[in-house]
């Protein structure tokens, strides 16, 4: 099968997926593998089979179906995962297109809260479920707005800190002390069960907004995520903790390694001593080292 049949017949949200494995197939595998080639060929096809009026893409090519700003933050993951090995402009520029779409029409200029679903013509989706936002993808989406900023040498977005004072102000159980999976437009909770995911974005964007003297919140993100990892065997995981405080007795689904992973490597470089010539961020507090260490 051809890349343009192939990247025609998947969900889009598995091509952004495909694109992001590209990316690390090329770079850390064999960057002359094809690759490269790969990548480009589902850009193209994207852009002619899916491109959407407004900016971003469709999630079908009638136009029908409800559009979703989860897709595109994965698509950004991805152009930025290229951006950071390809010197090609086309990451670049497919990365600003969606950071602006993202500006412009997922987050709400006088709130911060982010949309998720939207009608075909790009507005938000009105009543239930277009009310129902993520605090998880608030904190994944301002991690990697400030990526884009620190790889194309912009300013950092105004919207990353507002982003995750919503989810840290709407979105965190102080009983449970964990990011919930759901809250409405005005701050309610829409759903009370947490999965393991929102745990691990919310040490990412933890990372990425550190205060002189604040670690608390950070210390609190590690907590949160080491309850889920407690288990007697090693590398087996929780995935839902329910709102009575108990865990959920179910599969783990293998997605949740993914950004588990994602944590631990942004952890780690904090932990790390900068490099020669880097300047790094400032390193870990103590407490929060001697609890990874555990």
């Amino acid at each position: 099968m051809s890349e343009s049949k192939l990247a025609s017949s998947l969900p889009r949200s598995t091509n952004n997926s495909l694109r992001a494995h590209y990316a690390c197939g090329h770079g850390s595998l064999d960057p002359g593998g094809g690759w490269q080639s790969r990548a480009y060929a589902l850009v193209a096809t994207l852009k002619r089979e899916l491109a959407h009026p407004v900016g971003g893409f469709r999630e079908d090519r009638d136009g029908r179906l409800t559009l979703r700003a989860n897709p595109h933050m994965h698509l950004l993951e991805a152009a930025l995962a290229w951006l950071a090995i390809d010197p090609n402009p086309m990451w670049r520029d497919l990365a600003d297109e969606i950071v602006t779409l993202c500006r412009d029409r997922f987050i709400d200029r006088n709130t911060a809260a982010l949309r998720e679903l939207f009608k075909p013509d790009g507005t938000p989706l009105a009543g239930m479920p277009g009310e129902v936002l993520k605090p998880g993808h608030h904190y994944e989406w301002a991690f990697l707005l400030d990526r884009w900023a620190k790889l194309t040498g912009r300013d950092r977005p105004a919207e990353v800190p507002r982003l995750i004072a919503f989810a840290d102000t709407n979105g965190v159980d102080r009983q449970r002390r964990v990011a919930v999976n759901g809250v409405k437009l005005d701050g309610s909770v829409a759903d009370a069960t947490a999965r393991l995911w929102p745990q691990t974005e919310r040490i990412r964007a933890h990372l990425i907004d550190r205060h002189d003297g604040d670690a608390a919140r950070l210390r609190e993100a590690v907590e949160s995520l080491s309850r889920y990892l407690d288990e007697p065997l090693p590398g087996l995981r929780h995935e839902n903790l329910a709102a009575d405080g108990r865990f959920v007795v179910a599969a783990a689904p293998a997605t949740s390694l993914y950004h588990i992973v994602g944590a631990i490597s942004e952890l780690w470089t904090s932990l790390r001593p900068p490099r020669n010539g880097e300047h790094g961020s400032a390193p870990l507090p103590s407490e929060v080292a001697l609890r990874l260490d555990r």
